[in-house]
């Protein structure tokens, strides 16, 4: 009996500590959203699901408004043909997550083909009960 009742209780803890959260739930299927509209150059949907006073940061030291963001997209100059994300981790608090993970892209930049590889961390925010992106910050993996 006493094994059976600590079975149970190891495997209760077990399943809340690595259950996710409806929230979590909820910022992991924003980011697939935002990967999508990026693949597709969705420009409504990423409008949508950005915060007006967007702060978006490229491994290369640009930072960009919402504005920029959107029209390097537009524009093409910016182009994800694929984007696999891996290795994502997802801290709550409250109603803001912020988000880590890897990313290995196939990419056409002004129509020029290439590959990326990048560490990205992003804060999202609930908003009238929506995800929203805040910031985006991509940094170039240590080797």
């Amino acid at each position: 009996m006493k094994k059976w009742l600590f079975s149970l209780v190891f495997v209760s803890l077990h399943l809340m500590v690595f259950a996710q959260s409806k929230a979590e739930k909820q910022v992991e299927e924003a980011v697939n959203v935002y990967a999508r509209a990026m693949i597709d150059a969705n420009i409504p949907v990423l409008s949508k699901i950005t915060d007006r006073n967007l702060t978006y940061g490229h491994s290369s030291a640009t930072v960009e408004n919402k504005e920029e963001f959107l029209k390097k997209i537009e524009t093409g100059q910016s182009d994800f043909v694929t984007m696999d994300i891996n290795d994502q981790k997802i801290f709550m608090h409250k109603k803001t997550a912020i988000v880590r993970h890897h990313i290995e892209c196939i990419t056409n930049d002004n129509n020029k083909p290439g590959t990326v590889s990048l560490d990205v961390m992003t804060v999202w925010q609930k908003k009238s009960g929506n995800w929203i992106m805040i910031a985006r910050q991509a940094v170039k993996p240590k080797i």
